[in-house]
């Protein structure tokens, strides 16, 4: 008789290994998941950052050089259309980057601005040699403005 309690006791003991196993596995399952899920959003924000480095970098480049250039106090990067009144403002607000399409004459709005992406700290520079250098969170990214820059 002793030997049946024996297997029960045995049996019983295997299952709740088993079932500690399950649980272990799960556990696993559960924190890889979410620090994949942290590690895809911290890529993405990342992303986000360096495309909107580029889409400055580009919007440089398009504006035309010397007399379309200027930063304003905030800082705003303002990128005149050539042979227009209208400019690209680039700028920081409530902890985003945003971009704003208006007359040159306008004031700043950011309920006119899109924005581009997540980001705490915004720094533009323009040196007189016509470059201009954009600092975001720590990510610093150039823009040679032909023809020397701002007028």
């Amino acid at each position: 008789m002793t030997e049946p309690k024996k297997r029960n006791s045995t049996s019983l003991m295997l299952l709740l290994l088993y079932a500690l196993l399950i649980a272990s596995l799960l556990v696993l399952t559960l924190a890889g998941a979410r620090l994949y899920s942290d590690t895809m959003d911290a890529r993405d924000a990342h992303a986000k950052q360096r495309s909107a480095l580029s889409y400055i970098q580009s919007q440089t480049a398009a504006c035309g050089g010397k007399g379309n250039i200027r930063l304003i106090e905030g800082p705003a990067v303002c990128l005149r259309e050539p042979e227009s009144d209208f400019e690209t403002r680039i700028y920081l607000y409530e902890n985003a980057l945003r971009t704003e399409f208006s007359r040159v004459t306008a004031e700043i709005d950011p309920n006119n601005a899109e924005k581009l992406c997540d980001l705490k700290t915004f720094k533009a520079e323009l040196s007189e040699n016509g470059l201009l250098t954009i600092t975001a969170d720590g990510m610093t990214a150039g823009a040679y403005c032909d023809g020397g820059g701002a007028a």
